[in-house]
């Protein structure tokens, strides 16, 4: 049992098949996102309304949309902060019904005033929406299928558009346009209430030290998968960053990135340096006039890193090699270098040099058979 509750969550629910449970929570999470996408899409079709019946004017109607866009921005920027602080269950839940009930007093306001003031409260709920339910898809859904999740989650989501054109020629010629509000307002409070059966994310309960708690869930979890799949392959114990509620994780994340970026770069440049060595060294090696059709080869990848890099990274990388000794180059390109520089030695491997370099020559069948 101690073995279990140390063990990663998210290698547990990454290695499940598909099963009901992802169904069910793709239905739960795809219609809220749906009424999330056609309370975003239901402008189109009630400020026409409401700029023919006089209840409001195009600039109203532009400020409408404006801090619909300015809600949605904000919300979708404090989501992420307020699901690692209280969870992802309290975040999806607690979108739901801001915009839920926004959209519902929307449908009683007295003047566009009112109106543009309670679509940014509804801003704030549909940009957090959408960020959480993608996230929220992200946790529980194996890596395998989660593209083609996704995927059709945007599909859901998108698919609020034509739905909210639909009913609004069907309805708001017969009810007005205060009850595209309603109905989306009521479709969403119907789903905050059947999403109060959604589990929290073992991952997040891990991440803060409710230990027990994800592991009880995870045993449900696997219970029904296993069910329907029978025994389940071990999981792969992997390491994660616990999540972060401050500002300064965003710099500090950019900041890890940046350095990955040019880790990189600077293992990728310096297998190009070695392998433009190798092809000087075999140059000298082999000698003659006879191989002189090798001399566009080493030119062609000269020019290619001095367009990459610049003249002035060029000659500071060749008249620094060593210093690329400290940065983890991989033990093998270290010895290439040294067969390159000292091309008498022996090992050299001409065979793998060929066949790595063979395709930027067009007379590459003239390299194979230089060694016939």
């Amino acid at each position: 049992m101690n073995s279990l509750l140390t063990a990663d969550s998210g290698a547990r629910l990454d290695r499940l098949p598909i099963s009901s449970f992802h169904r069910r929570i793709m239905l739960l999470i795809g219609t809220g996102m749906f009424f999330d996408g056609f309370d975003i899409y239901v402008a189109a079709t009630v400020l026409g309304a409401t700029l023919k019946s006089g209840f409001s004017t195009m600039g109203q109607n532009a400020q409408f949309m404006s801090v619909t866009f300015v809600g949605m921005m904000l919300g979708s920027f404090m989501t992420g902060f307020l699901g690692d602080r209280y969870g992802r269950r309290f975040t999806y839940q607690a979108n739901l019904a801001i915009f839920g009930l926004a959209a519902i007093a929307s449908a009683f306001a007295p003047s566009m005033t009112v109106l543009t003031l309670l679509r940014f409260i509804m801003g704030v709920g549909l940009g957090a929406e959408n960020v959480v339910g993608y996230s929220t898809m992200t946790e529980f859904v194996p890596p395998g299928a989660r593209g083609n999740w996704l995927g059709g989650m945007n599909v859901i989501v998108v698919s609020g558009l034509p739905v909210a054109a639909l009913l609004g020629t069907l309805i708001i010629p017969l009810f007005g346009w205060r009850a595209m509000f309603a109905l989306g307002g009521l479709g969403a409070l119907v789903v905050w209430y059947l999403r109060k059966a959604l589990p929290e994310s073992p991952r997040w309960l891990e991440s803060v030290g409710r230990t027990a708690e994800a592991e009880a869930l995870l045993q449900s979890i696997e219970s029904e998968v296993s069910q329907q799949h029978g025994s389940l392959v071990p999981p792969v114990p992997r390491s994660s960053a616990p999540p972060s509620a401050s500002l300064g994780s965003l710099v500090q994340s950019g900041t890890v990135a940046s350095h990955d970026r040019r880790s990189h770069d600077s293992d990728r440049d310096e297998h190009f340096n070695l392998r433009v060595r190798d092809l000087a060294a075999l140059l000298l090696r082999t000698g003659g006039a006879k191989h002189r059709h090798l001399l566009p080869l080493l030119v062609h990848y000269v020019a290619r890193r001095a367009t990459r890099v610049g003249h002035r990274s060029l000659r500071c990388r060749l008249l620094g090699a060593q210093a690329h000794d400290r940065r983890g180059v991989p033990a093998h390109h270290c010895a290439r270098r040294h067969l390159s520089v000292h091309p008498s030695a022996g090992g050299f491997d001409h065979d793998r040099l060929l066949a790595d370099h063979s395709h930027l020559y067009p007379g590459r069948h003239a390299l194979c058979d230089l060694h016939s």
